[in-house]
């Protein structure tokens, strides 16, 4: 790890697993995923944990009411909604099925992002706003730089907020980031096919080349989605003891769960993460 990105947070580091974690709270629909029983929060219990990502479902006044036990609450600035479409199943019958859709435009991120700062208003535990995927966002032409900052700005006017913005390791590019990476708070760095693990070490070093001292959050995925299965143990096992080896040396400063929508279709990930953190 680079000498710097240690010395920034080895003062404040957290001294448990369970001080630094984060989990995906919301539910949605993943091709070849069963439908969770986990409600809203429930995911964070089951971990251990305090803090939370909420995804895929609406930020209103009715989520922060059941997540009010939540030491901390990030809210999405993208918007979603759940629409009916016909599809051809296998056999030939025509049938509706519900899917997510992204509300991708600047405007509608704008108008979301105003709606997290009237939410964090009043409600403390609101900490932030977090964007996914902004890089694909900003390729198809649905957010420019400029914009992306706009809504950096929007969202610090309360200094309390800061954002997240999702960062892929195979995104590791500096000349796609030097238009916006000043407006990113706070990286969330993914590991999207598991394979690509056993890279960590070398791809937290790019990232640190790149943002700098700017927190790093280590996403933890459950599934390995490019693999339609479970993230392998020995990977998973891998990346978390990398995660408890890089909270050690303060070269970053917590981790994310991804997801609550995931613990029943891949509990044996789940049960695994949740006695490791326990035990550290």
């Amino acid at each position: 790890m680079m000498a710097g990105a240690v010395a920034t947070f080895a003062a404040a580091k957290p001294q448990r697993l369970r001080d630094a974690g984060w989990v995906w709270e919301g539910f949605t629909f993943d091709a070849g995923v069963t439908p969770t029983i986990f409600g809203v929060g429930q995911g964070a219990e089951f971990f251990g944990l305090k803090k939370v990502v909420w995804q895929f479902v609406p930020n209103n006044e009715l989520a922060l009411d059941h997540l009010k036990r939540m030491d901390e609450v990030v809210l999405h600035v993208l918007r979603y909604e759940y629409k009916y479409t016909r599809i051809v199943k296998p056999d030939g019958r025509k049938t509706d099925a519900l899917y997510m859709d992204v509300v991708a435009t600047a405007q509608a991120m704008i108008e979301e992002t105003r709606n997290v700062v009237s939410l964090a208003a009043k409600h403390p535990n609101v900490t932030g706003g977090f964007f996914d995927d902004v890089l694909l966002s900003i390729r198809d032409g649905k957010l420019t730089p400029e914009q992306f900052h706009e809504l950096h700005r929007t969202l610090t006017a309360n200094r309390r907020l800061k954002l997240w913005t999702v960062v892929y390791t195979h995104e590791l590019d500096a000349a796609r980031w030097a238009p916006i990476k000043e407006s990113v708070d706070v990286v969330n760095l993914w590991v999207w096919s598991a394979k690509d693990l056993v890279n960590l070490d070398r791809d937290l070093d790019r990232c640190r080349a790149i943002f700098g001292n700017k927190p790093v959050n280590l996403g933890c995925y459950l599934r390995d989605y490019p693999g339609h299965r479970g993230v392998p143990m020995d990977l998973l096992k891998f990346q978390w003891e990398r995660v408890a080896k890089y909270l050690g040396e303060g070269s970053i400063s917590g981790y994310s769960i991804l997801g609550t929508t995931l613990i029943d279709e891949h509990i044996e990930q789940a049960q695994w993460v949740r006695d490791f953190i326990a035990r550290h």
